[in-house]
Formats: structure tokens, C-alpha cells, sequence
């Protein structure tokens, strides 16, 4: 697509959404004859409760229609630029279990009692971040291997 402007504000980029992802494999599944995907692989600016905790640094997030997310403690924003870095924190000090939480997350693993890893969560009440502030969600494609690695090796102790 080219965009011809004479005005570089004019137009602005902005990612895909989580549901448009979704979109875009579900069309290309049925134009390859496969069935198309049953759940959605991105969830952005999601709304959910932190029911577990796994760990010290682990939890997990409840959302939607019994749906599960796998979050790290280091993935906890407190600010508008920074996460929980503190190696005294305790995740059941920084969102005790039933926290409404607000979070980014990917599907690692469609068959897991918990299929997915949560890259950004936040409070929802009160939010670190002005309207419209909060993080860009991550993808498959950017998150690196030592992440997916501890998601695979935490939800094993589920």
C-alpha cells in the first residue's frame, strides 16, 4: 500500500490489533483448506483477575470463557516506564490473588491448562499509565527464546 501525502503527520502506522490478527488466520486457514483457528492467538488490553500464584515471581491470570495466562513478575508494570525489578518483591505483595489486572498476551500453547503467556500486565484500578499509554503488545515473532522456555517449564508445575 502506498500513501501518497504531502504532510508526513498526515497519516500514522499502527500495528495490528489482536482481533484482526486473528481475522487475517482464520482467512488464510480457509484459503489453504484448513479449519480455521478456534481460539485467538493475541489478546491486547485484556481485562482479567489474578487467580494463582505459581511462585514468588509467577502467576496466573483468569480471563473470558476460562481462559488462563502465565505471567512473570518482571512483566509487571508500576509506572509509566518501568516494571517491578525489585529482587525483594513478592508477586503476592505486588498483585495479591483477585487483583484486577489489565495485560498483552500470546498463545504458547493451545492445548495447556494454561495457554497463554501474558508479556505486559498492569492494574487496572489504579492504571500506571494516562489514557491511552500503555505498552505496544508483543508477538510471537519478538519475544525470545529464554522467555518461551520458562513459560514451557512453569506451566508444567500447574
Amino acid at each position: 500500500v502506498t500513501l501518497i501525502t504531502d504532510k508526513k503527520e498526515d497519516f500514522t502506522f499502527y500495528p495490528p490489533t489482536a482481533t484482526q490478527l486473528h481475522a487475517y488466520s482464520q482467512v488464510n486457514n480457509i484459503l489453504e483448506g484448513k479449519p480455521p483457528p478456534k481460539d485467538q492467538e493475541y489478546f491486547d488490553m485484556e481485562i482479567g483477575v489474578v487467580s494463582y500464584c505459581v511462585s514468588k515471581n509467577y502467576g496466573v491470570i483468569d480471563f473470558m470463557q476460562n481462559k488462563k495466562a502465565l505471567f512473570k513478575l518482571s512483566d509487571v508494570w508500576n509506572s509509566p516506564t518501568t516494571t517491578v525489578t525489585d529482587s525483594e518483591a513478592f508477586l503476592n505483595m505486588v498483585l495479591p490473588v483477585g487483583t484486577q489486572v489489565n495485560f498483552h498476551c500470546v498463545m504458547l500453547n493451545s492445548t495447556a491448562k494454561v495457554q497463554y503467556l501474558a508479556t505486559a500486565i498492569w492494574k487496572r484500578f489504579p492504571p500506571p499509565f494516562p489514557p491511552g499509554g500503555a505498552p505496544v503488545p508483543a508477538r510471537m515473532a519478538s519475544l525470545d527464546r529464554e522467555k518461551i522456555e520458562q513459560f514451557r517449564s512453569q506451566i508444567n508445575k500447574i
